[in-house]
């Protein structure tokens, strides 16, 4: 879920964005290659205690070597809302909806992806 749901860098007022750097491999036909961008977190609000994070994908570039040739793309876009507690540093609720986007010369994968996680309390 971290990979997913990073935590801003630094502390933040309401309505302050952190970029925070991502990336994820991308196998290119047996090279691989990574995919870099970042994610804007942005703190909408505290409520009750809980900061509601605004989560957006912007993760498209994909340096390709010279020697590799062919087309290669990759892309993770997309947006959601984080809920986390700063206190007990756990995530209280996500809803993300997120599109992965592969492309290495005629072969293509597209990935629609609604994550939604939940934390419950453990009982005894």
């Amino acid at each position: 879920m971290a990979t997913l749901v990073p935590l801003p860098r630094r502390a933040l007022s309401v309505g302050e964005t952190d970029d925070v750097p991502m990336s994820f491999p991308f196998n290119a036909g047996g090279s691989p290659l990574t995919v870099t961008g970042v994610v804007h977190v942005k703190l909408e609000a505290m409520t009750g205690g809980v900061a509601v994070l605004g989560i957006v994908y912007d993760v498209a570039k994909v340096d390709v070597p010279k020697e590799l040739t062919g087309t290669y793309s990759a892309s993770l876009t997309g947006s959601g809302t984080v809920r986390f507690d700063p206190v007990e540093r756990a995530l209280v609720r996500s809803d993300l909806n997120a599109k992965m986007s592969m492309r290495a010369n005629d072969m293509s994968m597209d990935m629609q992806t609604v994550v939604v996680a939940e934390r419950r309390r453990a009982t005894r």
